[in-house]
C-alpha cells in the first residue's frame, strides 16, 4: 500500500457547491478562513474503499467493530498520556443528537 500523499496538490473547489468556496468565499472572491473544510483530495486508499462501498449499493449502517476501536482508543491515550487504560472497560454509545460518544466503565 503507497501510504505517500500529496497534501500539496491544488484543487479548485469554487463551483462545486462549497459552502465554504461558493458561500462564504463568495464564489472564490474572497479567501475563506474555515479550518475543518479540508481543501485536498482523500488519500487513495480512502477514495477506492469509498467507492467500493458505492458500487455495493447498499447504504445501511454496518456493525461497529468494538474490538478494533477499543484497541485504538487505549493505544491513543497510552501514547498522548501514558495511561494504561483496558480496551474492555471503553465502550460506546451513538445517539442521533451528538453521535458517537465514548464511555470508560468500571
Amino acid at each position: 500500500m503507497n501510504l505517500i500523499h500529496n497534501f500539496d496538490e491544488p484543487v479548485n473547489r469554487v463551483g462545486s457547491g462549497s459552502e465554504k468556496w461558493d458561500l462564504e468565499g463568495e464564489g472564490g472572491s474572497l479567501l475563506p478562513l474555515s479550518v475543518a473544510d479540508t481543501d485536498f483530495k482523500a488519500p487513495q486508499p480512502v477514495i477506492e474503499t469509498v467507492m467500493k462501498k458505492a458500487d455495493f449499493g447498499v447504504y445501511g449502517y454496518g456493525a461497529f467493530p468494538q474490538e478494533r476501536f477499543s484497541k485504538a482508543v487505549a493505544g491513543w491515550y497510552r501514547k498522548r498520556y501514558g495511561y494504561d487504560l483496558k480496551p474492555e472497560v471503553i465502550c460506546r454509545s451513538q445517539n442521533s443528537l451528538r453521535g458517537l460518544q465514548i464511555g470508560v466503565s468500571g
